[in-house]
């Protein structure tokens, strides 16, 4: 035993702080955190696109010969030969087939005279007729 009494040097069990458990349950809250916030804003982002209106082609069509431009005389008559038939069944198009046809002289040329103010109220008055803008 006298050679246990010589032996000083050996220092107790110490106690060492473990906090691995703590910073386990802190990672695992963060990312449950991260993870519902990302849910959050993508179901949110859903319901914002099945929000949006969808519109019919009919009423994209009604949308722009409302707003047709008469200074392009080239761009207002193909829009309006594009989205007048949405509204002309066979016995209206066959009504308006001469008027149609006579506006061909603003399609098929690279510089085309603007439109006549006889042209253009006939235009605006087809679509009240037609498309009820």
């Amino acid at each position: 035993m006298d050679n246990l009494d010589k032996l000083k040097d050996i220092k107790p069990i110490v106690n060492i702080p473990d906090n691995s458990l703590y910073e386990l349950i802190a990672l695992t809250l963060f990312l449950v955190a991260i993870l519902a916030l990302i849910a959050i804003y993508l179901s949110k982002r859903g319901v914002r696109r099945r929000k949006r209106v969808i519109l019919s082609d009919k009423e994209i069509a009604k949308n722009e010969l409302k707003g047709l431009d008469f200074t392009n005389s080239k761009d207002a008559v193909y829009k309006f030969d594009k989205y007048i038939r949405y509204f002309l069944d066979q016995e209206s198009l066959t009504k308006y087939k001469e008027f149609l046809d006579s506006l061909s002289i603003y399609k098929y040329k690279k510089d085309v005279p603007p439109l006549d103010k006889s042209s253009i109220e006939k235009i605006k008055e087809i679509i009240k007729e037609v498309a009820d803008v």
